[in-house]
């Protein structure tokens, strides 16, 4: 399972914010977890590419911890301070270990106050055909596909933050722009030459402005935000003659950034 959140402190005061995960049976429930987040600052850009860069630094050492939390009892995942105007974006990996169930709990009051959620909405609520960042419960959050290419095709272009949407399980409702959602690509690289061949891989913003950031192969690689069609090199992979190489990207939308946005890999000619 993983939680997403993000949010902007529009209030003239200072916000708390907090991360729970609460036991409601009456048995201790053991869980892994994997938290990251950016900010809280005024960066908007900023805090959404660091968000992902530190949760798919996190995602490929499989970093984490294990807690057992205790019949009717509060575990404290994180808590902010937000001063007004400032921004926050984060991610949570949670892993049930054994049996159990956990309610998580994502929820913002006015400073100073207290972490009590007795009466906090849950998920489901009415849609806001305004709101960019869209709230849910979204199943199976990830794609994923194989691409072939040899010494002779043409570039391959995939994208991400793409529609189809997600659709939240509960009200039909859809995750437009798929935030939090996980792409996975597995380029298969094939030389049927009797040289080396290069294959590069490149970023293209293409609805607007934007950043990336990419687990490759395990390396972490970063496009720095720039204007729509605008490209940047992630780099080459070498193939030797009559082998291939499986080249593995992971990547996900970014907060601020905008999408869809595509993932080019070329023969280098």
């Amino acid at each position: 399972t993983r939680l997403m959140y993000s949010h902007l402190n529009e209030t003239l005061a200072d916000r708390n914010l907090w991360v729970n995960l609460y036991n409601e049976t009456e048995q201790p429930v053991n869980v892994w977890i994997g938290s990251t987040f950016a900010g809280p600052n005024r960066n908007e850009v900023h805090t959404g590419h660091m968000a992902a860069v530190r949760f798919l630094k996190q995602l490929g050492a499989e970093a984490g911890y294990v807690v057992e939390i205790p019949p009717r009892k509060r575990f404290v995942v994180a808590h902010h301070l937000m001063n007004k105007r400032d921004l926050l974006s984060g991610f949570v990996n949670l892993q049930i270990v054994g049996e159990g169930k956990l309610r998580a709990e994502v929820h913002s009051k006015l400073a100073p106050s207290s972490n009590e959620t007795s009466n906090s909405p849950r998920l489901g609520g009415p849609f806001n055909p305004f709101k960019i960042h869209p709230h849910g419960v979204f199943a199976q959050p990830y794609f994923e596909e194989w691409v072939d290419l040899n010494g002779d095709s043409e570039e391959a272009m995939v994208p991400y933050g793409k529609s189809p949407w997600l659709i939240d399980f509960e009200t039909g409702l859809p995750n437009t722009g798929n935030f939090g959602v996980l792409y996975r690509y597995h380029f298969v690289l094939q030389n049927n030459k009797s040289r080396d061949i290069d294959f590069e891989m490149v970023f293209v913003p293409f609805s607007g402005p934007g950043a990336g950031t990419f687990l490759v192969d395990g390396d972490i690689l970063e496009a720095p935000f720039k204007k729509k069609g605008v490209e940047t090199s992630l780099g080459t992979f070498r193939v030797s003659p009559g082998t291939e190489r499986t080249v593995d990207l992971v990547t996900l939308p970014e907060a601020s950034s905008n999408y869809p946005a595509y993932i080019y890999m070329r023969p280098v000619r």
